[in-house]
């Protein structure tokens, strides 16, 4: 009887452990979610700003779009199996079942193939004159597929050009059997770069000729983008060649000013400062010292052809508070800065940013781990992770807190969300917050 009792306590205390380790884990694991990364091609190119759909149990939960590079993503998913679905036109729908792992990213790409119309078009000629352009195309049919019952163009100042205007037009000549050419005249068209492709559809589908690309001469066309490095005395400027200019610039850069809110060539050197940037490159930038600190700053990009002048919008920048943009955890071994580097980069952008920053005279800043990341997080520095702004530390709840970590899991890069101290990762393409620390 003892060895029963013996062999009975020793069974329940068995049964016990296991209860609670099963407990535990189930406790481990609550609330975490998952996501799912993927990327949409057709013949292996990817497709820009093509919708994707996401459903769960044949309802529709959230649908996006994918970026230049062709990637797709979402995020914050319940663990569960999902449907995802790729419609565009001139292709065949896509769907595909996906099952998302708590704490886990799913990777789903998808390759969409044209849809078989029975036509072949061609995008055949731009003829431009002024600020119109006449669009001319090809279309040819197979009897079995039937006569299209609508062609015309797409046409846009960016890829994919289905996602710009569309043009239809009856204007079509009989070139032999079952072969007819199209045209169309495109007026009031603003200066710039345009892309058109022309199109014709039957009941089967859209089939598309190729892309091609013409340009509406007038001023140049400049963007201001949002200043970087922003530092106590320095920063770096940027700015866009939107279009060149028929006749093309020959000078352009950036004026800068804490006095006036649309700064100009125009204004005296006391008030604004001009700064030249050679090169013809569409992207441009100038790094400009001798600021002071804790300061708002006004800045444009111009650029400057034979008729005269144009400017980008006007952008806002202030300078670094110099007494509030570090602190020191010596319970963590870091230092931190109380400023976002920047507030959306890829990771290798991030790293780089964080490798160079020279804030506070310190050489040695760097990427912060994913345990670094989430040690900050836990300890409540005094830092407003998601406005960039210095302030009492609290956990936002909003979704664009998350911040590039320098730990990498095989061809992926984790971030942390520092609203809720979770982690995920994310394809490096991906464009997250940056903050710099380093070792004290």
């Amino acid at each position: 009887m003892t060895q029963i009792k013996k062999l009975t306590l020793g069974l329940l205390a068995c049964l016990m452990i296991a209860a609670a380790t099963i407990g535990c884990s189930k406790i481990d694991n609550a609330g975490k979610t998952g996501s799912i990364y993927g990327i949409v091609t057709v013949i292996g190119e990817p497709l820009k700003g093509i919708g994707v759909s996401l459903f769960v149990d044949n309802a529709l939960l959230l649908k996006t779009v994918t970026y230049d590079d062709g990637h797709y993503e979402f995020s914050d998913l319940d663990p569960k199996e999902y449907t995802l679905k790729v419609e565009a036109e001139g292709y065949n729908t896509f769907s595909t079942n996906v099952i998302v792992e708590s704490g886990r990213q799913a990777r789903a790409d998808m390759q969409l193939t044209p849809v078989e119309t029975g036509m072949d078009v061609i995008t055949f000629e731009v003829i431009v004159s002024g600020n119109a352009a006449l669009l001319k195309g090809h279309y040819s049919y197979n009897d079995y597929y039937g006569y299209p019952n609508e062609f015309g163009f797409y046409y846009s100042t960016s890829s994919p050009v289905f996602n710009g205007t569309k043009v239809k037009t009856n204007d079509e000549e009989y070139t032999g059997p079952c072969n007819y050419d199209f045209k169309v005249d495109v007026s009031d068209l603003m200066p710039g770069n345009y892309y058109v492709q022309a199109y014709a559809k039957n009941s089967y589908g859209t089939a598309f000729g190729d892309i091609k690309t013409f340009v509406i001469s007038g001023d140049p066309n400049v963007k201001t983008l949002a200043a970087t490095n922003v530092m106590q005395n320095t920063a770096t400027l940027n700015g866009e060649i939107v279009f060149a200019g028929d006749p093309a610039f020959t000078e352009r850069g950036f004026v800068y000013s804490k006095s006036f809110s649309n700064p100009s060539i125009e204004d005296p050197e006391s008030s604004t400062t001009r700064k030249v940037v050679s090169g013809t490159s569409t992207l441009f930038s100038a790094n400009i010292d001798n600021l002071t600190n804790n300061v708002t700053y006004h800045v444009r990009a111009y650029a400057t052809n034979a008729n005269g002048t144009v400017y980008g919008e006007s952008v806002e920048f202030k300078t670094v508070d110099p007494n509030a943009n570090i602190i020191s955890i010596p319970s963590l071994g870091l230092m931190i800065q109380k400023y976002d580097i920047s507030s959306g980069a890829d990771w290798s952008t991030a790293k780089s940013l964080c490798d160079n920053s020279t804030v506070g005279g310190y050489t040695d800043w760097r990427l912060p781990t994913k345990g670094e990341l989430q040690s900050l997080y836990s300890y409540g520095v005094s830092v407003n992770w998601n406005t960039n702004s210095v302030g009492y530390f609290y956990h936002n709840s909003d979704s664009d807190s998350k911040y590039w970590s320098s730990t990498i899991w095989s061809s992926y890069y984790y971030y942390v969300k520092m609203y809720n101290g979770n982690t995920d990762s994310a394809h490096g393409s991906n464009t997250y917050r940056v903050r710099a620390v380093r070792n004290l």
